[in-house]
């Protein structure tokens, strides 16, 4: 198992029906195919990170990619990285009842800063909406070239992913984790 990563530029409200399992149906009464809409999901433990969305709302998009994060395991190590490119100090945080330092967990300190909504999210689900999205994407721009001269080439390559995916989305977009 791990993270998956899809975005969506240019979101359009649908007018659609619901089966009894609450899948959106076309107007003849079939189910919409899949890759035409997405139904985003709000995380109740980030509802902030919704911003712009609405969960009753199915939407059709003008553009969509995806992207393999990484595992869990590995994903949290990237955003680790990344909590350190950004600045955040190393804080003592309880990890399965193990003292540790991390630097994300300085990151879950603040109430801002760089990529704080993306280090500060859930590592399996939810969607962030265009306003979330639109601030991140200019975080990755402005810390491009530092990243780009990170030691770990892998690193770079994800976040190349990731800028991507916040670029796009901040055009009337949203992002998901699932």
């Amino acid at each position: 198992m791990g993270l998956d990563i899809s975005y969506y530029s240019k979101l359009t409200p649908l007018k659609c029906a619901f089966d009894s399992d609450g899948e959106p149906l076309n107007e003849d009464g079939t189910e919409m195919d899949y890759d035409t809409y997405h139904k985003p999901y709000r995380n109740p433990d980030f509802p902030a990170r919704f911003e712009g969305l609405e969960e009753s709302i199915v939407y059709g998009y003008e553009e969509s990619g995806s992207f393999r994060a990484g595992s869990y395991g590995g994903y949290n190590i990237w955003r680790e990285s990344l909590a350190e490119l950004a600045g955040y100090p190393k804080t003592e945080t309880e990890f399965h009842g193990r003292i540790q330092q991390s630097y994300a967990a300085g990151c879950w300190a603040a109430s801002s800063g760089p990529f704080w909504e993306l280090i500060m999210f859930s590592d399996c689900e939810g969607d962030m909406g265009t306003p979330v999205c639109l601030k991140l994407a200019k975080d990755f721009a402005a810390f491009d070239a530092r990243a780009e001269n990170h030691s770990d080439a892998l690193f770079y390559e994800r976040y190349r992913y990731w800028r991507t995916a916040f670029e796009k989305a901040a055009d009337g977009g949203c992002v998901s984790f699932h």
